[in-house]
């Protein structure tokens, strides 16, 4: 401990990371007595002697620092009472910027940097010895010395230097308060629990006024902390040492930089003159969340920070903040509904951290071995600043097990119901007696925060019932343990001990409610991923047709505006609701068929095709993405279709029938809504559609054929509607010349080749040769014009059109020579101007 403080003053998050080692070492009882009694009372000493500034009449005043006021904020002792301590930030933070020159008897860095971990490493060392925190607990309410934030003028008249600044005492009072909350959450004193929660408010504050900061400067990188070491330092080393190419090796050098600047702290380049910095600034204006940039940085939130949801709910008007609660009863601790999603968005985070899949680490020493490709070094780099960085960004979670987290999260399920609750009974209320509760939802800072605080609670009950942990037989107790406290939620009492299929039935009905109060399509497709996930446990019947109704309803219903702004984020969530609709309903191809005939019907006949009655998701906007996995569940749809081993498959008929009817429906709809992506989409599935019917479907119809075989012959006639279209599709996708169409030409016109000649094989084989024949098509774009300057040099390779039952004779016989008795050299010759189909002999087309 003397070596590093002596030899790691120049790197004061060097130090930093030895104190918080040091104390999870102490926290888990590992050193022995005798070191343990000295380091306590070095570091009580060295804390209060460097970190702990007593307050005089001139501290109290206001003062100035250039361009911004300084002075003691943030004090939570009563009124007229003076507290004698305080923790001077600006002075802490300055010492960073222009670090003290070394005395003999400064044996450690005095700075920002080690305020933190220092007093973690004392706090752990008074649990240790005490078992309480009496000692230290004033600090939680002792006033800061830091800026005035209320007297800060707009971001805009200040420079990027003094922006820096002004960051960097904001950043640095808010790792000070989030360190107050790891200490003092867990403690039973109702006093310091309504202190807890006003320091919880302090820091959603400040953050705020860092948020402002950061959109006239969103290229400011956090001030040193312990987290932001320049770990990639080696790894440009390793890049200067596999030199080869000269040019190769200035991309990747100048992509080294990069990484270089994103993770480290130094200051910018002299050399740059504060109006270019300033002109930069402006043209990278972004109203995106930049705290997501600094969170990383900011000291880690212990998980007992969470059991303040357990303190006390928040009330239904979820309006009343932390002052307000404090009014009506001054003993009595409460939260509001932004410190919630606040708390709520760190505990996901972790948990989301904890639980998900590991990815493997990069080893640096092997990255000095094998990286010898320069073409490899930037997609290398890059893994390895996002591994080192997630690493860095939760100190304290790669020492809490998988177990012992979802452990914690268990612990928190009934609060978490409640707060889910509090959050229904908060838009139930809102909308009143509506009968839809978007008509009356009007958005406000209080309904966003809500709306947060739904979302939120939604996704830790997802990540904790997706773990992959669940699996083993050893965390099966876990499992119960988890549903068990969502089933006391609905039955208090319970004398009769239930099984584990009773506990998911109730736990899935009891979420499912909350269905009449979600406030966006967001909340919604969260809620149906987490009933999704307690079906997969459950394996029940009758739950499956609650999600697929409960899917359908969401399609149905109409949401508020507001929350479809973003259309690739809303492609996604219709994506989720239309295949869940799908997958869980009793008849797949009902359902395709009730979207594409109702929905997409009223969509074309409704006044400038803004939206359909029955879906009011399904617009103008939104109807590819309806179109492309519509298509998309068609084709899983009838892979899962098969024959029965008894021979019956009348079942099977019915579907594949269904199936193709959709399809006709889909091809139809092509011709008003042209977009390439639909084209695309229609050119991929409708191959893969008709694969899998000359795979599956036609062995079917060979058995059903003389038991069905009107059946079986008005099925081929409807697919030959789609096939006819896929042909003038392939015929527009080359006229237009586009070569991401073009690729799917050549595989869907196999396709529709291997089609044509094992239906003929079919009928030949049953003596039906008459039911259908052979000609060509001429070639024609998606609206049936054709393209002249793909017709065919010869004039006998004609359309075989208009083909009834008693007319054709002399079109059959030319069609047979041209396409039957033909050699392989004059088909491939003739390829591209012609194309196969059957064509009914009762039918006129």
């Amino acid at each position: 401990m003397e070596l590093v403080k002596k030899n790691c003053y120049s790197m004061p998050q060097v130090t930093a990371l030895f104190y918080d080692e040091l104390a999870t070492i102490i926290l888990k009882r590992q050193l022995n007595a005798k070191v343990q009694s000295w380091i306590d009372e070095e570091i009580a000493n060295e804390f209060q002697d460097k970190y702990v500034t007593d307050i005089d009449v001139e501290s109290v005043a206001q003062a100035s620092e250039g361009f911004v006021s300084s002075g003691l904020f943030y004090s939570l002792e009563h009124e007229g009472s003076v507290a004698g301590i305080a923790i001077d930030i600006v002075k802490l933070t300055d010492s960073m910027v222009v670090p003290a020159a070394k005395s003999a008897d400064l044996e450690s860095p005095v700075c920002a940097v080690c305020l933190n971990p220092l007093f973690r490493l004392l706090k752990s060392c008074e649990e240790v010895r005490n078992g309480n925190l009496d000692d230290i607990d004033a600090l939680l309410g002792c006033p800061v010395k830091t800026i005035n934030i209320d007297n800060l003028q707009k971001p805009d008249k200040y420079s990027v230097k003094e922006r820096k600044h002004i960051c960097a005492y904001i950043f640095n009072t808010i790792n000070w308060f989030r360190e107050m909350l790891n200490a003092f959450s867990s403690h039973p004193d109702p006093e310091l629990r309504l202190k807890v929660i006003e320091r919880l408010e302090n820091i959603i504050r400040l953050q705020d006024v860092l948020q402002s900061f950061l959109k006239f400067s969103p290229e400011l990188k956090p001030p040193a902390s312990e987290k932001n070491l320049e770990f990639l330092s080696t790894v440009k080393e390793v890049c200067i040492k596999v030199k080869a190419k000269p040019l190769s090796f200035q991309k990747q050098q100048k992509s080294n930089s990069q990484l270089k600047k994103d993770s480290s702290v130094t200051q910018c380049d002299e050399s740059i003159s504060q109006r270019e910095e300033e002109k930069k600034t402006s043209k990278n204006m972004l109203t995106t969340n930049l705290l997501d940039h600094f969170k990383v940085y900011y000291r880690d939130l212990d998980i007992t920070v969470f059991s303040v949801f357990s303190w006390a709910p928040i009330s239904n008007s979820f309006g009343e903040n932390s002052k307000e609660a404090k009014q009506d009863d001054a003993l009595e601790a409460k939260v509001s509904a932004e410190q919630v999603a606040f708390l709520l968005n760190d505990l996901y985070y972790k948990v989301n951290e904890s639980l998900k899949p590991k990815q493997k680490l990069i080893n640096l020493s092997k990255v000095k071995q094998k990286l010898i490709n320069l073409s490899k070094v930037k997609q290398k780099l890059i893994n390895l600043s996002k591994n080192l960085h997630n690493q860095n960004s939760h100190t304290h979670i790669p020492f809490v097990s998988e177990n012992c987290m979802v452990d914690r999260v268990l612990d928190l399920t009934s609060v978490l119901c409640l707060h889910l609750e509090n959050a229904s009974a908060f838009y139930q209320a809102l909308a009143s007696d509506e009968e839809d509760l978007d008509d009356s939802y009007l958005p406000s800072s209080n309904s966003d925060h809500m709306e947060a605080c739904y979302s939120l609670v939604l996704q830790v009950l997802i990540a904790v019932t997706s773990w992959s942990g669940f699996s083993n037989d050893a965390n099966e107790e876990l499992l119960e343990s988890f549903f068990v406290h969502i089933y006391n939620r609905v039955h208090t009492t319970s004398e009769v001990k239930v099984t584990r299929e009773q506990l998911l039935r109730e736990s899935f009905v009891y979420l499912e409610n909350f269905s009449n109060s979600v406030p966006n399509l967001n909340c919604a497709v969260l809620l149906v991923k987490l009933l999704i996930s307690i079906e997969n446990k459950a394996n029940l019947a009758d739950l499956r047709t609650k999600l697929g109704n409960l899917g359908k309803k969401f399609l149905q219903k109409k949401w508020s505006i507001v929350d479809c702004e973003m259309m690739s984020k809303r492609s996604e969530l219709i994506q989720q609701l239309l295949r869940t609709y799908v997958t869980y309903s009793d008849d797949r191809f009902d359902c395709l068929s009730t979207i594409t005939s109702t929905g997409m019907t009223e969509l074309i006949e409704s006044e400038g095709r803004q939206a359909s009655q029955t879906y009011p998701l399904l617009t103008k906007q939104s109807f590819g993405c309806f179109f492309r996995n519509i298509l998309c569940e068609l084709v899983q749809g009838v892979k899962q279709i098969s024959s029965t081993k008894d021979g019956t498959n009348d079942n099977a008929v019915c579907q594949w029938n269904a199936a193709i009817k959709v399809l006709q429906m889909l091809t139809k709809l092509i011709k008003m809504f042209t977009a390439k992506s639909n084209i695309s989409a229609l050119l991929k599935q409708g191959q893969k559609f008709i694969d899998v019917f000359l795979r599956s479907g036609m062995p079917i119809l060979d058995k059903m054929f003389r038991l069905k075989k009107d059946d079986v012959l008005n099925m081929l006639k409807t697919l030959q509607h789609s096939t006819r279209m896929l042909h003038h599709i392939c015929s527009h996708s080359k006229s237009v010349g586009d070569i991401a169409l073009v690729a799917h030409v050549p595989p869907m016109k196999r396709s529709l080749e291997s089609f044509v000649y094992r239906v003929k094989v079919m009928l030949t084989l049953h003596n039906c040769q008459d039911a259908f024949w052979i000609g060509n098509l001429k070639n024609r774009n998606i609206q049936g014009t054709e393209i002249l300057s793909q017709r065919p040099a010869s004039p006998s390779e004609s359309e075989s059109v208009d083909c009834g039952a008693n007319s054709g004779d002399e079109e059959k016989s030319n069609s047979d020579d041209d396409n039957v008795d033909k050699t392989d050299d004059d088909e491939s010759s003739k390829e591209d101007n012609k194309s196969d189909e059957l064509i009914c002999s009762d039918t006129e087309y």
